[in-house]
């Protein structure tokens, strides 16, 4: 009785307005209807999201070759001296037979700078600027010498054996059906190299000794 009573205080009391019973219902239906609805927030609504950024690149695949040959590249005129173990030669004044000739680091040979620009070299080779065993200008037998002489936008790419990691052997267009595009995109022991026989870069693992 003491509820009843306390609730009928509450509801004889004047109310607010906006507290008034609505379509008809009673003024206790009303406000029970009120309590009951669940509380909701008006918000502004979101301004359009930025442009997403790049992201980042799978640290395990690389994208893209650093190394490929975008245009014909000029050697230096110049070729350091090394230092030399004397044995058929004594200095690198006695390599006198061609340009830049320097005396090997074991003294067992002369090397020369070959040529200093592709256009010294054949038609199909290119200038491998201190490509060579002691560093010298070399013309390398090559499938292309600039991504120009390839097709459907593919790169120019120097190639190691697929024995061997060294030396470079060749370049060669990058194609569709290739396995690799760079060495990180193989598992660790492995490297990418040009295969001769699939037309088609692959991953190779090293067996020569180095």
């Amino acid at each position: 009785m003491l509820a009843v009573a306390s609730s009928r205080q509450v509801l004889s009391k004047p109310v607010p307005s906006h507290f008034t019973a609505s379509h008809g219902l009673p003024f206790w239906l009303t406000v029970c209807a009120l309590l009951l609805q669940p509380c909701t927030k008006t918000t502004e609504p979101s301004a359009s999201p930025p442009e997403c950024a790049p992201t980042a690149m799978d640290p395990s695949r690389s994208y893209v070759r650093l190394d490929h040959r975008r245009e014909p590249i000029a050697c230096e005129a110049s070729r350091p001296c090394t230092p030399i173990r004397p044995s058929v030669c004594r200095s690198h004044g006695e390599c006198s037979e061609g340009d830049n000739g320097r005396c090997s680091y074991n003294g067992d040979a002369c090397t020369y700078d070959e040529c200093f620009g592709d256009e010294d070299c054949q038609q199909n080779a290119l200038c491998d600027c201190a490509g060579g065993p002691d560093a010298n200008h070399r013309c390398l037998p090559v499938e292309c010498r600039t991504d120009q002489d390839c097709t459907s936008g593919m790169w120019c790419s120097p190639s190691p054996q697929l024995e061997c990691p060294q030396p470079v052997v060749g370049y060669f267009c990058h194609t569709a059906t290739d396995e690799c595009v760079v060495d990180g995109d193989c598992r660790p022991a492995e490297y990418c190299a040009f295969n001769p026989s699939s037309r088609a870069w692959a991953c190779a693992t090293q067996l020569c000794e180095r």
